[in-house]
């Protein structure tokens, strides 16, 4: 999905504490991780110390705070869906769009149904929401389904497995765990042009 190509600028929507940008800065010539959360970007730089060609900004992704035609590569994991407001994914997609260079390309990497994940979270049998969010970023927002796998968590523990989805989802959810390995399917959209968008 990703490319190695000279002088590729990138920016890392949601980056949390760096993750991505550890794997891939060495295969751009720059890395711009933008993340709502101070205290996120704070490891994030510390993580990233040593990468001359990683920076960071504290800003929301509805308001990326860059010129038009910045970026190569833009892309957000599981990001959109945690902006409550419809209007501002809305928002937030588009911003990615203009930030976007000519030919560049806007990867999201998003839960798809079914797997263990979506069931934890109460996604199912009622796969509804997922359903209608994953075909309202195909009908809004002009993205492409272009490659759906399986993957997995893989927790040392099932004691630390409930920790961590407790710090994220409450004890209800995390109540729900039963093995520190969990499925997960994910489905990845792709827009290569701004063009129009329908909301």
């Amino acid at each position: 999905i990703l490319n190695k190509k000279e002088n590729l600028r990138i920016l890392d929507v949601g980056c949390g504490t760096g993750k991505y940008a550890r794997l891939l800065a060495s295969d751009a010539a720059s890395y711009t991780g933008l993340d709502l959360s101070a205290s996120a970007l704070k490891l994030a730089r510390s993580a990233c110390r040593p990468c001359a060609n990683v920076s960071f900004i504290n800003a929301s992704a509805d308001s990326i705070p860059c010129p038009d035609n910045s970026f190569d590569l833009v892309f957000a994991c599981w990001v959109l869906g945690t902006i409550a407001s419809e209007e501002k994914r809305f928002c937030a997609v588009r911003d990615c769009l203009r930030v976007l260079k000519p030919g560049g390309r806007v990867l999201l990497i998003e839960n798809d149904v079914g797997g263990d994940f979506e069931k934890l979270r109460g996604r199912y049998p009622d796969t509804g929401p997922t359903i209608r969010y994953n075909e309202w970023l195909e009908r809004a927002c002009g993205l492409k389904r272009l490659e759906h796998f399986d993957s997995y968590f893989n927790f040392p523990s099932l004691q630390l497995a409930r920790r961590v989805f407790k710090e994220i989802w409450g004890s209800e959810v995390s109540s729900r765990l039963h093995s520190g390995v969990l499925s997960h399917r994910i489905v990845i959209f792709e827009r290569s042009s701004s063009g129009g968008l329908v909301f």
